[in-house]
């Protein structure tokens, strides 16, 4: 117990913010809400601002532990990018922080490295397995249980992780450490995007507004003649409902859309759009124009732009 408790007491919370609940960075307010901290746009709301910009820039951004308050930053990058809703974005930053993570857990010490994967949901095991290439000898130190394996691989298209290119044994999948840091790095991804959620107009804090060219909200031409189509068909009612999900729409509200649309199950499809691992992005006008519901020539490349803004414009406004 004394060892764990050592090994826990050197992962570095300020080099990994994500490891530390957002309910617990809320205790640390002492009142203050999240979101009143973000209105306030301080210090902290300008360090999150100028993070994203930077990534987006395609500069480095400021290591997370020399910020005062490395988790909340963190949390109100999530935020921006929550508010923002441009998928291209949001992957592009949650991309970069993945990967700063993942090297900065690539340089731990062993026993720290270890700890911190399991901490992310990936249960090693203290197993090994060495094998012969030519003369070359192989030992693989990382092991994870096949079942387990094939729930954090679900999703994800890489063929390095393809199980064809790995060592299966006795019911494990056996890992050199690039692969477990390509895998780490998935995972990770995953722990970001579940920070950042479609969030409605009203929920946006006055101080993020500037960034995320929200204060029209202008409807698209083609989503306007979908909804007010009488008669849709299932994917048309498909695409309405990926487009509410993108502009923040709640689940009750999307729920009333898909039982008035005649959709079966109507609040497990919701759920299941609001909350899937895979982010559903509405049609680019290019194929709103191949399966001919595009009605306006509006000079952006996806309805999603007359909406949030374009992201170049978004990006000039950080």
């Amino acid at each position: 117990m004394g060892k764990i408790m050592t090994i826990m007491s050197l992962i570095s919370v300020d080099k990994y913010p994500f490891l530390k609940p957002l309910e617990q960075v809320v205790r640390e307010l002492h009142g203050i809400s999240f979101y009143e901290l973000i209105s306030s746009n301080g210090k902290v709301l300008n360090e999150a601002k100028e993070r994203v910009k930077r990534i987006l820039d395609g500069q480095e951004p400021t290591p997370f532990k020399d910020y005062r308050d490395p988790a909340l930053v963190f949390y109100t990058e999530m935020v921006i990018l929550s508010a923002m809703g441009d998928k291209r974005v949001i992957d592009r930053v949650l991309q970069r922080e993945a990967e700063g993570f993942v090297k900065d857990m690539s340089k731990e010490r062993e026993d720290v490295f270890k700890e911190i994967v399991k901490l992310l949901g990936v249960p090693l095991e203290e197993k090994k397995i060495s094998y012969h290439v030519g003369k070359r000898k192989i030992e693989l130190v990382y092991a994870v249980n096949l079942l387990s394996y094939l729930s954090l691989i679900r999703g994800v298209r890489d063929e390095e992780l393809n199980l064809s290119q790995l060592v299966l044994s006795q019911g494990y999948v056996f890992l050199s450490k690039q692969k477990l840091l390509k895998l780490i790095k998935y995972v990770t991804l995953e722990r970001l995007s579940q920070s950042v959620r479609p969030i409605t107009l009203s929920e946006v804090p006055e101080t993020l507004r500037d960034i995320i060219a929200l204060r029209q909200g202008k409807t698209p031409p083609c989503i306007e003649g979908l909804m007010a189509k009488k008669e849709k068909n299932q994917e048309e009612v498909k695409l309405l409902a990926v487009y509410k999900v993108n502009v923040g729409t709640d689940l009750g509200s999307l729920v009333s859309f898909l039982k008035r649309s005649g959709v079966e199950n109507a609040e497990e499809y919701a759920k299941e759009l609001l909350s899937s691992r895979r982010r559903y992005v509405v049609y680019s006008c290019e194929k709103m124009k191949e399966k001919g519901l595009c009605v306006a020539d509006c000079g952006v490349k996806n309805p999603l732009q007359l909406y949030f803004g374009k992201a170049e414009e978004t990006n000039k406004n950080l």
